[in-house]
């Protein structure tokens, strides 16, 4: 018999395909899609799977604000 597939688990896959190529248009006109991969969200640290450097759009921002913050301190 052919089970259909659940709508709550379609909804959350496309979530997260928009949340991730969001973040990965974010990072590619940011110029920071040159970071390397390394494995955790560069900003919390929490476990990523290849390609992505950050877990949520929330951690980029975050993550984008200190580095500003850090060329405008002269760190």
């Amino acid at each position: 018999m052919f089970k259909h597939p659940d709508p709550l688990d379609n909804a959350t896959e496309v979530v997260e395909h928009f949340t991730q190529r969001s973040i990965d248009n974010i990072l590619k006109n940011s110029g920071y899609d040159k970071l390397p991969f390394k494995g955790v969200c560069h900003n919390c640290q929490d476990p990523l799977e290849l390609p992505h450097r950050f877990c949520d759009e929330y951690c980029l921002e975050d993550w984008e604000h200190r580095e500003k913050a850090k060329k405008r301190n002269g760190v």
